[in-house]
């Protein structure tokens, strides 16, 4: 039996779940409940509610560390991150007792430097990082990631930017990694075997519990579920949605989710210049059957997404049959191949017109709808779990 460490420092609090943080939480999980690992998780008390909300056996030993104050500023990320790894250097290390991988849940400091001792007091375990999201050029921003023009960077962005790039040299110190798509590999250099050592996870839905949940009578012309962030294109949704307002009235959009307080300002504060309060059910952090309801209520699913690789939430939608439509991202088309609709990049009004033209036409609809279920079944997260256990088993066992 494989012994997994998962550090897990970045995980989330009880009532929000990121996208890498749910990939990992949803397949290790299965495996522990399979018996097919002993897993170890070091994260503090209230991320360790998370797990065991989503799954993890009670035979999971938990490795306590407290959150340090204020993490998430400069200073307190520096101190987190030299705490942790001084309780790495503490930690009473396991007796080896079979193969062993120490996975990084996050690319956040505490995670990695931490990592990065207990990989040298265990030597023959093999380290496992994940990198999800590699952020883009800051001199381009979100919006115009994908453009060859150089802008005057986003401050944000440019201290994101240089703080990936400092952990990126810990990340490859590890033996194999995990991303999201097949053209992140384009990030690592030429000397790792991207083949064999560096795996795709895209996502993972639950599909026949969305799938095969109760009908819904129809309420919204559309529906988003993500992050309130720049990257998420969450100003882009309500120009959208005022456009699709503009021809029908009394359309209405479900918003699900929540982020950090002046992303969040600042959409309310544009909902309420285009003056669309009444068209938009600002619903916050929804999870499971609730979430699960609104797919089921709603006739498209509005991924605005301006600068992404996957996007967890659009395939929950598609597993209820309802077409996703998105800006027609490089990575989105490797991704999404099919049982959506795209979208010139940055142009709202021909999103608006899709959004209108699916509410309208039930023949394009329904082939859409079609190909969404077929493309959400092959991502259930049971299917999911088989296919990462393949690379973390090759990993574990590399002579095999």
């Amino acid at each position: 039996m494989i012994h997994l460490i998962i550090l897990g420092q970045a995980l989330p609090a009880p009532g929000n779940l990121d996208g890498a943080s749910r990939i990992c939480l949803e397949v290790m999980s299965r495996w522990a409940r399979s018996g097919k690992v002993r897993v170890t998780i070091i994260t503090s008390p209230r991320r360790a509610e998370t797990c065991r909300a989503v799954g993890f056996p009670d035979s999971t030993e938990y490795v306590l560390w407290h959150d340090s104050p204020g993490v998430w500023t400069l200073p307190g990320h520096q101190i987190a991150a030299m705490k942790s790894r001084k309780q790495a250097w503490r930690w009473p290390i396991p007796k080896q007792d079979g193969p062993t991988i120490l996975y990084t849940a996050s690319d956040f400091y505490p995670d990695l430097w931490a990592a990065e001792v207990i990989h040298k007091r265990m030597p023959w375990a093999r380290w496992i990082a994940s990198r999800f999201l590699f952020v883009p050029n800051p001199f381009k921003g979100w919006k115009n990631a994908y453009d060859s023009k150089l802008r005057l960077p986003d401050l944000p962005l440019l201290l994101g930017a240089a703080y990936q790039k400092v952990s990126f040299h810990a990340v490859l110190k590890a033996d194999a990694w995990l991303i999201t798509n097949e053209v992140d590999k384009a990030y690592f250099p030429e000397r790792i075997d991207t083949a064999n050592r560096v795996k795709a996870a895209y996502g993972g839905v639950h599909f026949r519990e969305i799938h095969e949940s109760p009908t819904q009578s129809p309420k919204y012309a559309g529906v988003f579920c993500g992050r309130i962030s720049p990257q998420k294109g969450v100003l882009d949704l309500v120009e959208i949605w005022r456009k699709v307002c503009d021809q029908q009235p009394e359309a209405k959009l479900a918003l699900i989710g929540n982020g950090h307080k002046p992303f969040e300002d600042e959409l309310h504060a544009k909902i309420q210049q285009l003056q669309l309060g009444r068209n938009i059910d600002w619903l916050g952090f929804m999870d499971g059957p609730k979430k699960h309801a609104i797919y089921k209520q709603s006739r498209v699913f509005l991924h605005t997404s301006v600068y992404d690789n996957y996007g967890m939430a659009a395939c929950e939608a598609m597993a209820a049959g309802v077409p996703a439509i998105m800006y027609d991202l490089p990575p989105l088309r490797v991704a999404y191949p099919s049982g959506v609709a795209k979208a010139k990049l940055n142009d709202p009004g021909e999103f608006a017109e899709i959004v209108l033209r699916l509410n309208r036409e039930d023949v394009e609809y329904a082939k859409l709808s079609a190909e969404a279920i077929v493309w959400a079944e092959k991502q259930d997260w049971d299917n999911k779990a088989e296919e990462l256990w393949d690379f973390f088993v090759s990993i574990s066992y590399p002579e095999a």
